[in-house]
Order: C-alpha cells, then structure tokens, then sequence
C-alpha cells in the first residue's frame, strides 16, 4: 500500500511539473521521460529473463531430489519399502485353528488381508511423513532459491525508477522509507492454494488376486498328491504340513505381486510429484514472483505522451487541470498518512 501511496503520489507530480511547462518544455520533457521508459522497459525483459531462467534450473534441480527420492535401488523410500515387504515374516503356525475350522481358502484370505493391514500400516507410519517432509523442503527450497535471484532486482527496479523520476526537474519524488524487499517465501501457501494445489497421497495397491487364489489352491493340491504317492509306496505321509507350505507359498506370491504394485504406482505417484505438484508450484511461484516485481515499475510509471499532445494542440485547460491534480494531492496526502499510522500499529502488535 505504501508503494502504491507513492506512485499516485508521483504520477501527481509528474503531470503538475508537465503543465508548468510550455509546448516546447513538454516536449522536451516528455522525450526525456521516453528515454528512460526505455531503460524501464529493458530492465523489465531482464528481469522476466532472469526469472525464466532461474525456474528452469529450479525445475532440473527438483526432479534429479525426486527422482534420488524415490529411487528404487538406492537409499530412498522405495527401497526401503520393499525390504519391509521382503522382511514381513508369517507364522504358518499361528493359522492353525483358522485352517481346521475356516479352510484354506478363508486362512489365505486372512493373510492377506493381514499383510495388507501391516503395509498400509508402514505406508501411513512411515512412507507419507517421509514424503511429506520432502516436500515441504522442495517447496523451502523453490522459495528461496527464487527469493534469492528475486531480491537483488528489488534496489536495481528502484535505482531505476528514481533515474525516471530525475528526468523531471523540481518534482519531489515521494518516499516510503525502506522500500520492501521482494520476496515471496510468505505467500507460497495462498499461491498454493489459488493454483489449486495440494500434494498427491503415495497409495500402494494391493489386491487380492483370483491368480494368488488359484495358485496357492494348486500348491495345496500337489502336497496332498505328494501325500498320496508317499501311502502307495508306504512311507508316512506329512499331512499337517500340507496347508503350511501352501500358506508359505502363497505369501511368496503375495510379496512379489506386492513389490511389483509398489514399484509401479510409486513410480507413477514419482512423476505426478514432479508434473503435477513440484513444476506447477514452481510455474505459479514464478508467475506470483514476477507479477510482483512487475507491479513495482507500475506503481512509479507515467506516460505522459497524450497530456503533452493537448498541451501542444492548446486543447488543455491548465488552470482546471491544475485544480483537479491539486485535490488528488490532498487526498493522497491523506491516505498516505493513514497507511503510515496503519503500518505503526501493525508494527506495535507484532513486537
């Protein structure tokens, strides 16, 4: 508000100092001015340079943290996963009265429900504060890193503004202290949420397969085979571990399929990270950052060319014009003095 205070305040006081001039003072004047527009215009292609630039290395540096995040091979998250899913031990025995009094079928069923239970378990407990932290230091990261290219341009877009203003003899420049550095780092959580963003919940799929089913039927079937040909050559048969190794080798299946579901839909959660969260945040920062150091040229800027054209064509009442800017003067020396008793107050309940 203070800025914008200060830009009324100066576009006041540019066109006061216009209308003291003749046709040839105002043409002069206003060449002098359209010069130092175009340093105002070039500093603002810099800027959106510099900018596009520093989103691009943003966005390289952000998927080689995501992709070392998630890597499957290494220390990341996915990795650490799946040896908890190679690591989950079933203790066949435990199923015991299951198996005699549901079944096969059900006891299996049990099982993996079980193991699900335990993987979701690790996912909520585990897995999601791990990826949740990592994306809070991804966005820490954005902010400061932009925040960091952004400052510097703070003093240079003043520098030039105030060159600008110089352009103008006897128009005192209007000031507001400090001028505040740009930054965005404290508005990332309304960037957020007016792009409509929030970050994706890492899921990992699991169902309970009619293939599991059916092959662990089979490695029962072919125990009890065993079993068989074990009482026709008359050797004892080992029936009480028939539904024990099924079970085992059911759970073998269980954690491949698993494995193969985590890699998979953490691969693709991996890319929905960086597409459709990371690199928007990303894009709408950037546009957020620039907007703001765009409005810092705005604020200040006057172009004064259609007043010179009517002070030339003498289609200009000076006096009634005069008048006008005169009121606009007050009132904006009055608003601006509110906003400084604003700003005080403010100041006052934050210490």
């Amino acid at each position: 508000m203070e800025i914008v205070s200060a830009g009324i305040t100066n576009w006041i006081g540019f066109h006061q100092a216009l209308l003291t001039q003749d046709t040839g003072g105002a043409q002069a004047l206003a060449d002098r001015l359209h010069h130092q527009r175009g340093r105002l215009d070039r500093l603002k292609l810099t800027v959106k340079n510099t900018l596009e630039g520093a989103l691009n290395q943003v966005k390289n540096d952000m998927r080689r943290a995501v992709d070392h995040f998630f890597d499957a091979y290494g220390d990341g998250v996915v990795a650490a996963l799946i040896q908890f899913v190679h690591t989950y031990q079933v203790e066949t025995p435990h199923y015991a009265e299951s198996l005699r009094t549901a079944g096969f079928a059900r006891t299996l069923y049990r099982v993996f429900q079980e193991f699900k239970q335990a993987v979701d378990t690790h996912m909520a407990e585990s897995v999601n504060p791990k990826v949740i932290r990592f994306l809070r230091e991804q966005e820490k990261y954005l902010v400061d890193y932009m925040d960091e290219i952004a400052g510097p341009y703070g003093s240079i877009i003043d520098d030039a503004l105030a060159q600008y203003a110089g352009a103008i003899e006897g128009v005192k420049m209007a000031h507001w202290g400090q001028a505040p550095a740009i930054h965005i780092g404290s508005e990332l959580s309304a960037i957020r949420k007016q792009a409509a963003l929030s970050p994706p919940t890492a899921t990992a799929t699991m169902h309970y397969s009619a293939q599991m089913k059916t092959e662990a039927v089979m490695h029962l079937g072919f125990h009890k085979l065993v079993n068989l040909i074990r009482q026709v050559f008359k050797r004892p048969a080992e029936k009480t571990t028939e539904p024990y190794l099924a079970l085992t080798a059911a759970v073998k299946r269980m954690k491949r399929e698993t494995e193969r579901s985590i890699r998979f839909h953490l691969m693709d959660h991996k890319e929905n990270i960086k597409y459709q969260y990371l690199f928007k945040l990303a894009d709408a920062v950037t546009s957020a950052l620039q907007r703001q150091m765009l409005e810092r040229f705005q604020h200040h800027g006057a172009d004064l060319s259609q007043l010179v054209q009517r002070i030339a064509e003498q289609r200009l009442d000076k006096e009634k014009v005069t008048a006008s800017l005169g009121q606009m003067e007050t009132v904006a020396r009055e608003l601006t003095t509110r906003i400084a008793r604003l700003k005080a107050e403010i100041q006052r309940l934050s210490a």
